[in-house]
């Protein structure tokens, strides 16, 4: 099983082919497990389970946003409700989500997941920039 899943993650570049072949191996011990009747070859699927990676993720962007990007994306938004090319709800969502990204430091939707309850209530403490 080891050699098999080395030279699996060793020969094919593509992840989804290596998802393939390791997959195909884990269905084929289920289907020993069936047809010998004996469970001891699908014990042996937890040895094709790829090795997980890590990702480290960033918690904030090392680029500078301003008051006038911001201003700019909400003015778009403004703009592309007033064409109907988005529904209100959207617009809403939209801007919401812009603003806690502004007033919280996140800046993708991987990292706004991350977000505090103690980053929302100093966002709401906050007097806003962009409403004066």
């Amino acid at each position: 099983m080891d050699e098999l899943l080395s030279t699996t993650l060793k020969k094919y570049q593509s992840e989804s082919a290596k998802v393939k072949t390791l997959s195909f191996a884990k269905c084929f011990l289920k289907y020993l497990t069936k047809t010998k009747l004996d469970s001891r070859y699908y014990a042996f699927d937890i040895f094709l389970d790829r090795p997980k990676n890590l990702e480290v993720r960033k918690n904030v962007t090392n680029r500078i946003i301003t008051k006038e990007d911001v201003g700019n994306i909400l003015a778009y938004i403004q703009t592309a409700l007033n064409e109907e090319r988005i529904s209100p709800l959207r617009a809403q969502h939209y801007i919401a989500f812009v603003l806690f990204g502004a007033y919280t430091g996140q800046r993708s939707m991987a990292t706004m997941m991350k977000l505090t309850v103690g980053q929302f209530k100093d966002a709401i403490k906050m007097k806003s920039p962009f409403f004066t």
